[in-house]
């Protein structure tokens, strides 16, 4: 198929010119193949070396390490306990986990008012009764 397209344009064009052009877009092809693949490598390695909200969070709460410390780090650290549990609500538990501490306790108070909730003993018991069923157990 692509031969006798190759034919009929190389007869009104010229042979050597078509083979030009395809030589042309195969080094693109090519080029742009192993540029995409250097962009991506790079892409990943940027994603691999930098620090996400929690990895920034721990450099600057209370269980730092010392090599943070240094002088031009100091301005970053958290200062007192709520802007340190401030900080962990906002930048990792809202940013990176998408947690609303707002949503946590209208869930719990939605869950205390469920009359026909199940107590832990109660889900422990169906959890080792399924066991059973499954021949997970030999007790």
């Amino acid at each position: 198929m692509m031969l006798a397209i190759f034919k009929k344009v190389g007869k009104h064009i010229g042979v050597k010119k078509v083979a030009s052009f395809v030589a042309v877009r195969l080094v693109l092809m090519r080029s742009a193949s192993w540029l995409g693949l250097v962009l991506m490598v790079f892409d990943f390695a940027i994603d691999y070396f930098s620090d996400d909200n929690f990895e920034t969070w721990l450099k600057r709460c209370a269980l730092r390490t010392d090599k943070y410390l240094m002088p031009h780090n100091k301005a970053k650290i958290y200062q007192n306990p709520e802007q340190q549990s401030s900080a962990y609500k906002d930048d990792v538990l809202k940013d990176m986990f998408n947690i609303d501490d707002e949503a946590q306790t209208n869930n719990n108070q939605a869950n205390k008012d469920n009359t026909n909730g199940i107590g832990v003993d109660e889900a422990l018991a169906l959890i080792e009764q399924d066991l059973h069923k499954r021949v997970f157990l030999h007790v």
